[in-house]
């Protein structure tokens, strides 16, 4: 089973992913809110496994869920939670949600760019090179910033017909999460999300950086 060393018990978050956010507030547009900073922990994550360091071991103390904003960790995870937005592959999440699972006569569609996507996943993993990917479940526009994900890949095992991909999602802490991808199959079911697949996946861009000394 090829894997890397990323181990979401030492590289993850001590902690689910609860954050609020509103992106953007302009004149007369809806805010633009995202659940979370999943985005955010899985850079930051791959940040504190490129260098060799386990995440902060930070434990909110109930009844908070998640570092206070203005907390330097929180504030960490804004701000690469921002960046994973601002690169190419992040316009994905728009365009893979309006489009039909199965295409258009004019284009491909959600099922067959994910199938497209899984030799590239695969192929860091067998380099030892876990990566973040984009995860699609909306269909509209209105939930882009709510019912997408990110998360990191670190491992993927052969299974008939398809691939069984490992990986730390953000939103269950400390555990592996399994994402059950099979050819010419429209839905990628997820271990950590029983009734609640997935309509595709991508491996999304990321590049290492520093975090702060004081987020951990």
């Amino acid at each position: 089973m090829p894997t890397t060393t990323f181990d979401p018990a030492v590289h993850g978050f001590r902690f689910n992913n609860r954050f609020r956010n509103v992106i953007a507030t302009l004149p007369g547009v809806p805010k633009l809110r995202t659940s979370g900073r999943c985005g955010g922990m899985a850079y930051a994550a791959l940040d504190y496994f490129s260098l060799h360091r386990a995440a902060p071991k930070f434990v909110p103390v109930p009844p908070a869920r998640v570092p206070p904003d203005g907390h330097p960790l929180a504030d960490y995870l804004l701000h690469r939670q921002l960046e994973s937005f601002a690169n190419d592959s992040a316009l994905r999440f728009i365009s893979w949600t309006v489009f039909p699972d199965e295409g258009l006569p004019f284009a491909k569609g959600v099922r067959h760019w994910t199938a497209a996507e899984i030799p590239e996943l695969k192929s860091s993993i067998d380099r030892g090179v876990p990566v973040v990917i984009g995860l699609i479940g909306a269909r509209s526009l209105s939930n882009v910033g709510r019912h997408n994900h990110q998360a990191v890949a670190f491992g993927y095992r052969l299974v008939r017909g398809g691939v069984d991909v490992l990986i730390y999602d953000p939103n269950t802490h400390g555990v592996t999460s399994v994402l059950h991808w099979k050819k010419g199959e429209s839905l990628i079911q997820a271990s950590n999300r029983p009734g609640r697949p997935w309509r595709g996946l991508f491996v999304h861009d990321y590049a290492a950086r520093v975090p702060p000394k004081r987020a951990g």
